[in-house]
């Protein structure tokens, strides 16, 4: 009987982009201001069209992640602050 661990790996390319970027953020290597990689520069590093790249770099915003500006590049967002301070 041979049992299958789950894959961790997210099954398309854009969610595995989107995890990987979303990680770096997440754990600090990345902070609020950083300049996240170009999709040029992506598109390298993964092997893909600008159309995956986009799609993972828009779900990325969407969710306040980072912020994207046509001419300055995408950048790690600033914390949104959910809870006054007292």
């Amino acid at each position: 009987m041979h049992g299958h661990a789950p894959d961790a790996r997210p099954a398309t390319l854009h969610a595995r982009i989107r995890a990987e970027v979303e990680a770096r953020i997440l754990s600090g290597e990345w902070k609020p201001g950083d300049r996240v990689p170009t999709e040029t520069e992506l598109m390298a590093s993964y092997g893909c069209s600008r159309m995956t790249v986009n799609k993972a770099m828009a779900s990325l915003a969407a969710t306040g992640l980072i912020s994207r500006n046509r001419r300055a590049g995408s950048v790690v967002a600033r914390p949104r602050m959910h809870a006054a301070v007292l």
